[in-house]
C-alpha cells in the first residue's frame, strides 16, 4: 500500500484513502469464515484470532493508514446492507452507479465447523463432503436454526482495552457512539458452536 500510494504521488495523482470498519467480533468472525472456506484454515476459532492479533488492532491500523495517506484517510462504519458503494462514488465525484445484485456466500456457522474439521483430517477439498451432508448438517440447529449459532466471540485478542476507544476516535475523526458500535461486542446471546461439535464431526464421518 506504502509503495502504490508513493507511486500515485510521483505521477502528481492525489491520494485518498478510503476505510470501512465494522465491528471488530462481526468482522473477526467473518474474517475466519472465510478463510476457512477459501484458504483451508484449519484452526479453531479461538485459536485462530489469538494468532492473527495484529488485525484486530483497529487503532495501530488506522494510524498506520493515516501515515501513509499523510492524514488524508476517510473512515466509515460499516453495517450489513450498507452501501458502500455510493459513498466511494459520491466522496470522488463519480456519476451515480446503477444498483447491482451483489452476491458474496460465507459459510455459517455449522458449515464453517463442518468444512474445519474436514480439512483438520487433510481434506482440501472439503466442498463435495459438505454438499453431501448439508442438509444433515443444518437440521443440528433445531427449531433456532443456524443463525442461532455463532462461534465463541468472546475472545481477549477482540476485546477493548484500556483507552482504545479515545485513540480510536483520535485516529478516525469518527465519533463516539460509531466507535462504541465498533468495539462492543454484540449484545444478541447466540449459542456456541462448539456445542454441537461431536454431532458435526459424527454426520460428515469424522470421530467424535
Amino acid at each position: 500500500m506504502r509503495r502504490l500510494v508513493r507511486e500515485c504521488k510521483a505521477r502528481k495523482f492525489e491520494t485518498i484513502g478510503i476505510m470501512f470498519m465494522r465491528n471488530r467480533f462481526q468482522f473477526a468472525r467473518s474474517h475466519y469464515r472465510e478463510w476457512v472456506q477459501n484458504w483451508n484454515n484449519a484452526l479453531p476459532f479461538p485459536k485462530y484470532v489469538k494468532e492473527r492479533r495484529k488485525q484486530w488492532d483497529f487503532v495501530a491500523i488506522a494510524e498506520r493508514m493515516n501515515r501513509i495517506f499523510d492524514g488524508n484517510m476517510h473512515y466509515h462504519s460499516y453495517v450489513p446492507g450498507h452501501d458502500t458503494v455510493k459513498v466511494f462514488t459520491d466522496l470522488l465525484s463519480l456519476p451515480k452507479l446503477a444498483p447491482v445484485q451483489l452476491q458474496n456466500p460465507s459459510l455459517n456457522a455449522i458449515e464453517a465447523e463442518a468444512a474445519r474439521l474436514l480439512i483438520e483430517q487433510g481434506v482440501k477439498d472439503y466442498q463435495p463432503h459438505l454438499e453431501a451432508k448439508r442438509t444433515r448438517l443444518l437440521a443440528l440447529a433445531g427449531d433456532g436454526g443456524v443463525k442461532a449459532f455463532s462461534e465463541d466471540l468472546d475472545q481477549k485478542p477482540l476485546r477493548e482495552t484500556r483507552g482504545e476507544a479515545q485513540r480510536l476516535m483520535q485516529a478516525t475523526n469518527l465519533p463516539e457512539d460509531e466507535v462504541r458500535a465498533l468495539l462492543d461486542l454484540p449484545h444478541k446471546e447466540a449459542e456456541k458452536i462448539i456445542r454441537l461439535r461431536g454431532d458435526i464431526a459424527r454426520e460428515i464421518g469424522l470421530a467424535a
